[in-house]
């Protein structure tokens, strides 16, 4: 089912009617990643939704100044200059959404990223969704989706773990094998 941005501007659902789910360049994708446990001080939603906004473009121009509504940024996942997004800032959801500008590699689509509660974890939810100008460029899309928010996610988890009293969340959340051991 299509996400419906409930308090998005009239531009981001203008956009999202328009999507194509049967078009050869139509890509979706959605995942949600852990960010900390609630059960750890500092660990709340509303941190990490002032960290999500401080990390809200990928590759953006300002890692850790918090975005502003409507602010047009230039975004360079892995480092490769990919156009620019426009940022829409919905704190009745906990929620920001990028939305491609017309120079964007993977233009014709927007990104919602939400803050959200799963058990007893907080979670950052991903939901991108489009249709490029090709194909090919759609199925890069698809697969490259997440791996784009892989730094910002990162950066929203060690801003957390740093406002926290003892640091340890990280290693008990489920899927964080790769994460530094502490003793």
């Amino acid at each position: 089912p299509r996400h419906e941005c409930n308090h998005s501007p009239p531009g981001v659902t203008r956009l999202a009617k328009t999507l194509d789910s049967y078009s050869p360049t139509h890509h979706r994708y959605e995942f949600s990643e852990a960010l900390c446990d609630t059960s750890t001080p500092g660990c709340t939603v509303e941190a990490a939704y002032a960290a999500l906004q401080r990390h809200a473009v990928p590759g953006g121009p300002q890692p850790g100044i918090p975005i502003m509504n409507g602010k047009r940024s230039p975004v360079s996942p892995f480092f490769i200059p990919g156009g620019h997004v426009r940022t829409y800032v919905e704190p009745e959801n906990r929620s920001i959404v990028n939305v491609t500008e017309p120079d964007h590699r993977y233009t014709r689509g927007l990104v919602l990223r939400q803050i959200a509660v799963d058990g007893d974890k907080i979670v950052v939810r991903t939901y991108g969704e489009g249709n490029n100008q090709t194909p090919q460029l759609a199925a890069q899309n698809r697969i490259l989706g997440r791996a784009a928010f892989v730094v910002s996610t990162e950066a929203m988890r060690t801003e957390l773990k740093s406002s926290t009293e003892n640091g340890n969340w990280y290693d008990r959340a489920p899927g964080m094998n790769n994460a530094p051991k502490h003793n």
